[in-house]
C-alpha cells in the first residue's frame, strides 16, 4: 500500500480514480487485500510528520530556514 498511494496525486475524486487503473496494474502481478485501501490516509499523514521532522531536525541548518521559510508559520 505504502507505495501505491505515493502513485496519487490531486483531489480525492482524482486520486480514487488513479488508484482504481493503479490497482488494475498491481492485480496483474500480485493480489491485493482491499481491507488495505484504507491505509493509503494513515501512510500519507505519517509521511508528512516524517517529513516534518526531517526539516525540524535540520533547521540550525542556514540553507533550512531559507529553503523552507514556510515551515515554522
Amino acid at each position: 500500500m505504502q507505495d501505491l498511494w505515493m502513485l496519487l496525486s490531486g483531489e480525492p475524486d482524482q486520486q480514487r480514480r488513479q488508484f482504481d487503473v493503479v490497482l488494475e496494474g498491481y492485480r496483474q502481478f500480485h493480489d491485493f487485500n482491499p481491507a488495505e485501501r484504507h491505509l493509503a490516509e494513515a501512510l500519507r499523514t505519517l509521511r508528512l510528520i516524517h517529513y516534518a521532522a526531517w526539516i525540524a531536525q535540520r533547521w540550525h541548518d542556514p540553507a533550512f530556514p531559507h529553503a523552507f521559510s514556510w515551515f515554522d508559520s
